[in-house]
């Protein structure tokens, strides 16, 4: 393909730069976002057993605790979590969080996690635990490019910085056009170590590209979708976007009970959930406001063979007094067309979709992304040292190639 030689020295020279300035916040988001694939996992690793003494409680008696421990603690009506299926690392089958009233929608770093179960006499037992918070941390760096926080300001930077991944792709590819097929099936291996690099470093780009473009623009998409939702509202919605993906928000039953212990029992509110889809399976019963006439409960789980909207699956809210179904919006499977679009986002990112497969691709996909970035400085650095040599004997490097290198190793 032919390209004009002044556009490719263009392209090139803001491949270089656009990659440079984002290149080491790019390989923290990657290198951690391999990580938090299997981010459960890593939870289960990072924590002790629970142990504690205490009874395991069976599904049947779930009921009876969850019952208890709202009369216990009125506060956890709010947001309380019921596991099916607990594993070593989680203390009980009943857990809820007291969130900090200054933390960000998605921040909780300060939220207070508590437990309930029950002892082997039956009596009710609840106490205060610290979960480890390694996994969280590192999906935060990966978040939000290495900044510590995740506030609405950094989700800015991350977005900037997702515009600038955008163009150093796109400029790279318009760089290689003209000997596309030559550089993609070119490593050669010898003394040139440079040579090398920048070959293998075009092999995993082009290879690559199709995962580079999805993670850049849905970056984009979760950087920015506050201000694209608030502005699509206003200007088509007339203030009802909400609602529409969101309809149980409206669902109230003024009539119905407000006593927790007239629920209808766990296993009846996930026979109703497995109902609606054979591939679905529930994993979490999170119970919102159960003492008020908007009560919900959500049956969060898995299902492998579609997408799923979220990290921990999708969800299928249910009244708990009367066990009518609120909406599919968010059930995988049976979500409505608009709402599958916007759940695509998520579950290309977050390879929620193909299973354990598309996991574990992600995660070296992932891997080879970092590696990109790292060897895109090298390339940087090792092209200024030889221009600064010109055939005579190593001189003292340049500032900016110094500090472009420790930085490189450093992160």
């Amino acid at each position: 393909m032919k390209i004009h030689a002044d556009v490719v020295h263009i392209y090139k020279a803001l491949h270089t730069w656009t990659g440079i300035i984002a290149g080491m916040a790019l390989f923290i988001a990657f290198y951690a976002g391999a990580i938090t694939v299997f981010k459960d996992s890593l939870d289960r690793w990072a924590s002790p057993p629970a142990g504690g003494g205490v009874a395991a409680v069976s599904l049947a008696d779930s009921q009876r605790l969850v019952v208890e421990t709202l009369a216990a603690h009125p506060e956890a009506a709010r947001q309380l979590q019921l596991n099916l299926h607990p594993a070593e690392n989680l203390a009980s089958r009943v857990s809820w969080e007291l969130r900090d009233p200054n933390s960000h929608d998605h921040g909780g770093h300060d939220n207070r996690h508590f437990i309930a179960t029950l002892k082997d006499d039956g009596s009710l037992v609840t106490r205060e635990v610290h979960p480890s918070g390694l996994a969280a941390f590192i999906d935060t760096l990966h978040r939000v490019v290495g900044l510590p926080f995740d506030t609405e300001e950094n989700r800015w930077i991350m977005g900037l910085v997702a515009v600038l991944y955008t163009l150093a792709l796109v400029s790279g590819l318009i760089v290689l056009l003209p000997t596309l097929v030559k550089d993609f099936f070119a490593l050669r291996l010898g003394k040139n170590l440079k040579r090398m690099w920048l070959d293998a470093h075009n092999v995993v780009g082009i290879a690559s590209l199709p995962f580079h473009l999805v993670m850049a623009l849905t970056s984009i998409a979760f950087a920015f979708h506050d201000p694209i939702y608030d502005a699509q509202d206003q200007l088509f919605h007339d203030g009802q976007l909400r609602q529409m993906f969101r309809p149980e928000l409206a669902q109230t039953a003024a009539e119905q009970p407000t006593d927790p212990a007239m629920m209808l029992s766990p296993a009846e509110i996930v026979a109703r959930a497995k109902a609606l889809s054979a591939g679905f399976e529930p994993h979490m019963l999170h119970y919102i406001a159960v003492n008020t006439p908007r009560a919900q409960v959500r049956v969060w789980g898995r299902d492998d063979s579609t997408i799923m909207p979220r990290f921990w699956g999708g969800f299928v809210p249910i009244n708990p007094y009367t066990g009518d179904v609120l909406s599919l919006e968010l059930m995988p499977g049976l979500q409505s067309h608009a709402s599958t679009i916007v759940s695509s986002f998520f579950a290309l990112h977050m390879a929620l979709y193909g299973g354990d497969t598309v996991r574990w691709l992600y995660f070296f996909l992932g891997l080879a992304g970092a590696w990109l970035f790292y060897t895109g400085n090298l390339l940087w650095v090792e092209t200024r040292r030889k221009k600064q040599r010109r055939g005579n004997p190593p001189p003292s490097q340049r500032r900016d190639t110094r500090i472009m290198a420790a930085l490189t190793v450093g992160v």
